[in-house]
């Protein structure tokens, strides 16, 4: 994954020359501590240990993986945390992560270190922090959590400025001296003021002075990438701050000549060449020049000419007129902010100061190589002869755009192979181009490349990457060495001290000896030319330069490919730490800051989308997005902005997923975000019983189907049988519930299961049809007489009312599944006469009370369902509901409950005993 990451960016920077300020390797150095481990992955858990745990909750002390004192990560402060009421005692602690003694911190944020000691003379709410950054633990009773809180802290990360609680800004003292400090590079250029808090709150703080509760502080930021040092006295109350500028050392200006006619500098007569008058408090006072006597374009490229110019003071204007003698190119005075943009392009009788090299000379080149040295015939107007270029986009001249078949011809063929010229009108613009002879291309997809990036380009026959430099195409790199003595001895000699040669090793196809350094392949304007083979996949060149064992500047040298580039330009006397003068095209990187989003909510057995679309570059940078699902602490799980993760966990859960972002410059941060899983009750489906009567005594069994989007849960049945009984449990397995019972008494039932996971949620459903209970020997009804019909019993005509007979005899015979008999009604005002055809049930509960069901005809005719509620009792009572089918239950007549007997009589036979 990490060798995927590097080629992702090595593409995207496709060999552009960007730098690293090395003032990020300063601000590395103030955060390094003395005993201090090197960078180790982001832990997934931070355990306070030690004498105190079993006092907090854990089952004994020093136990790394104990919960009960475990640290919570704040991604705000992006620094772990946590509050405890710890008794008044002497107590000693260090920090464990990731729940084991294989990574544990200790004093002066020392791996392994010394146990901590903590000392309450009373009980405490002590709250204990670990900064995995600097991998300082500490607590707010033995240290003075103090925050640079001020009117900058919302460019550091922070929710706002003048907060605080915000941890980003806070300063530390690893080394228990008493001096806290905060270095930052991420402040941009401006004005500010602060005050240092103390405990993350405004009830002590210091301003000016080292006053409580005193004035601001005020302070500005000179410089893009400047360094800011705030600093705090424990002793005194002190409060400082310092900048440190972190321009480049260099501003660098190109001018092209297109004749070539730059002149000679050698002279001395500054009639006899083009120079650069230079004045202003932007630069070194060295490089402020005479009108006679104007800095020369001491340095070459494939744009033409160029000066380094050394920065000073604290000022960004660069000042200049281009001149030969008192003939100035432009008359103009001149001049660009170098701390915008340090390197700059200037044409030949054009006032305008580029910030590209495209833009200045109005064209990017591509460079074609093929192995077998054929690039056909461009003089042919058959583009199956020859290697052209088919070109698109808006970046290009309207006069470039080809048609398939006229494709633009190379401008020319040099050492490299074929090249076109291809004029631009928009250099933010991609041109997109396909290398083809015929139909036949080479390497094949459609290729594009940004003109604002990369002036020249340069292909390989096969090779589908687009290179920006030769170096990374053709695997070298290339070193230009310039002294201000000329003397580079003689490069002939076969004893090493007569030369300045080139010794490498690390990263070199073929290493060197110490006395057979490499000599120069080449020389140019500027002075010597090293062109030095890599081996495959170098990420970095080791290098001295030296005559005999006298080294320029001294130390051993790392050229970082992927930082500076594949070629480099390297003065006498450099400073070791920042060697080149084309730091001019330097990009002063802030590393990115990862926001995995969230908290995330999400149903079990669902996808939760994890956006991580908050994270920030300041150079706006991010180019690529990793993600841990599995909080294994390996970001290989997913890639890009935003992602889907299934979860199959059972809720109710909580996990933790983790995101990291990396820019161009393989900057990273990573942030971890959590996953709430809430448990779905299951979703129970109709359940469905016997569809007819069933004997008392005898098994009925319901069922019903069930889902579940909880994979891992388990599941209870329980059904409510509607008698007031105790219920036998029932099962639940692969989605079918199921429950059996006996009644005991004959009746109507109403019947209802429920199923519940084993996270204790549930869903109940009700039996459609009611469950029938009966007893063959328990007895018979007989009825007959009268009742007086009310109105709105006969649905068809709701007024209408009187009397209405009827006469009935239900019985079972014996060893029969339905009764037996015969039912009559009649209500002859609304010439309505039901006649039995068939019962389907009796059921007789006790002696005063019976029901029946069956089907019958009225007036003759259809089929028509029917119940009737019999009452044995003072006075009887007698109710009749019939009824049709049609798409739901159409009432014919219903006279209602508990209607009493106008005349006549209603016996319930019990059985005989």
């Amino acid at each position: 994954m990490a060798e995927a990451k590097h080629a992702v960016i090595r593409e995207l920077r496709r060999g552009r020359t960007l730098v690293v300020l090395t003032v990020l390797a300063m601000l590395a150095a103030l955060f390094v501590f003395p005993g201090v481990a090197a960078a180790s992955p982001d832990p997934t858990s931070v355990t306070v240990v030690g004498s105190l745990q079993g006092e907090l909750g854990c089952p004994g002390d020093w136990q790394p993986d104990c919960a009960a004192t475990h640290l919570t990560y704040d991604g705000t402060d992006d620094v772990w945390q946590g509050v405890f009421a710890v008794p008044a005692g002497n107590w000693e602690y260090k920090a464990a992560l990731n729940d084991s003694w294989d990574e544990h911190y200790g004093a002066n944020a020392t791996q392994n270190g010394a146990n901590i000691p903590l000392n309450l003379g009373a009980p405490t709410d002590v709250k204990f922090y670990y900064d995995h950054r600097t991998h300082w633990v500490t607590d707010n009773q033995t240290s003075r959590i103090a925050t640079a809180a001020g009117s900058f802290q919302s460019e550091l990360g922070c929710a706002g400025d003048w907060d605080p609680g915000c941890l980003r800004s806070w300063l530390q003292d690893p080394d228990g001296d008493g001096i806290y400090v905060f270095s930052t590079t991420a402040i941009s250029a401006g004005s500010y003021e602060f005050k240092v808090a103390i405990n993350e709150g405004w009830d002590e703080n210091y301003g000016a002075g080292g006053v409580q509760n005193g004035e601001n502080i005020l302070f500005s930021v000179p410089d893009v990438c400047a360094v800011v040092t705030f600093t705090f006295d424990s002793a005194t109350n002190d409060v400082t701050v310092e900048t440190a500028g972190a321009r480049p050392v260099y501003a660098v200006v190109h001018y092209n000549r297109p004749a070539g006619d730059y002149g000679d500098y050698t002279t001395g007569d500054f009639n006899d060449f083009w120079g650069l008058h230079l004045w202003g408090a932007a630069i070194d006072p060295s490089e402020v020049t005479d009108w006679p006597d104007p800095k020369p374009f001491e340095g070459e490229d494939e744009f033409g000419r160029f000066a380094w110019i050394e920065r000073g003071g604290s000022d960004s204007q660069v000042n200049f007129i281009i001149h030969r003698g008192d003939t100035k190119d432009t008359p103009n005075d001149r001049f660009f902010d170098a701390d915008v943009n340090p390197e700059v392009w200037v044409a030949e009788g054009d006032a305008t100061i580029y910030t590209t090299q495209a833009d200045a000379q109005g064209f990017v080149t591509i460079h074609y190589h093929r192995d077998d040295g054929d690039y056909g015939d461009p003089m042919s107007a058959d583009y199956n002869d020859f290697w052209g270029l088919h070109l698109w986009g808006d970046a290009i001249d309207l006069l470039e755009v080809t048609d398939w078949p006229d494709p633009k011809p190379p401008t020319g063929v040099d050492d490299f192979g074929a090249f076109w010229e291809v004029q631009i009108v928009e250099s933010s613009q991609p041109v997109n181009f396909i290398i083809h002879r015929g139909d036949t291309k080479d390497p094949g997809p459609d290729q594009s490349m940004v003109p604002f990036d990369d002036a020249t380009v340069w292909v390989l026959s096969g090779d589908e990457t687009i290179y920006g430099q030769r170096g990374e195409a053709e695997g070298f790199a290339t070193l230009h060495y310039h002294r201000d003595d000329a003397d580079y001895g003689d490069t002939t000699s076969a004893d090493y001290n007569d030369f300045w040669g080139l010794h490498v090793w690390d990263g070199a196809l073929v290493p060197t000896q110490w006395t057979d350094p490499l000599r120069p392949n080449r020389t140019d304007l500027f002075g010597l030319v090293f062109d030095v083979d890599l081996e495959a996949g170098a990420t970095e060149l080791a290098y001295i330069l030296h005559r005999g064992d006298t080294k320029d500047p001294g130390p051993d040298q790392v050229l970082n490919l992927e930082t500076w580039g594949y070629e480099v330009w390297q003065l006498s006397g450099a400073d070791p730490a920042r060697p080149y003068i084309r730091m001019a095209s330097a990009v002063c990187n802030q590393p990115p800051v990862a926001d995995a989003g969230g908290p995330y909510t999400v149903d079990e057995g669902s996808s939760v989308a994890l956006d991580g679309s908050g994270s920030a570059d300041p150079n706006n940078d991010i180019v690529l997005y990793e993600w841990d699902l599995d909080n294994d602490g390996e970001y290989d799980d997913a890639t890009g902005m935003t992602t889907s993760s299934t979860v199959d966990v059972d809720g109710p859960d909580s996990h933790i997923v983790g995101l990291r972002v990396a820019d161009s410059y393989g900057e990273s941060d990573s942030d971890t975000a959590t996953v709430n899983v809430l448990n779905v009750a299951p979703t129970l489906g109709p359940i469905s019983g016997p569809l007819g009567p069933v004997a008392a005594g005898t098994n009925v069994t319901v069922t019903g189907n069930y889902t579940d989007p909880g994979v891992l849960d388990t599941h209870t049945a329980a059904c409510d049988w509607g008698d007031g009984g105790s219920y036998p449990t029932g099962t639940a397995t692969a989605g079918t519930a199921s429950c059996t019972y006996q009644y005991s008494s004959p009746g109507v039932y109403t019947v209802q299961m429920t199923v519940t996971d084993n996270d204790g949620d549930s869903d109940t459903k009700t039996l459609d049809l009611q469950i029938v209970v009966y007893d063959p020997s328990g007895g018979f009804v007989t009825g007959g007489g009268w009742i007086d019909s009310p109105p709105g019993a006969y649905t068809a005509d709701p007024t209408l009312a009187g009397k209405a007979d009827f006469g009935f005899v239900s019985k079972y015979k014996k060893g029969a599944l339905a009764p037996d008999g015969n039912t009559e009604f009649q209500f002859r005002t609304a010439d309505l006469n039901f006649h039995l055809s068939n019962y389907d049930w009796l059921v007789v509960t006790g002696s005063n009370s019976a029901k029946f069901k069956g089907v019958g005809t009225v007036n003759g005719e259809g089929e028509y369902k029917f119940q009737i509620w019999a009452g044995d009792d003072t006075p009887d009572t007698f109710r009749i509901k019939i009824w049709y089918e049609d798409g739901g239950e159409v009432v014919v007549y219903d006279n209602g409950m508990n209607l009493p007997l106008g005349g006549g009589s209603i016996v319930i036979h019990t059985a005989k005993k």
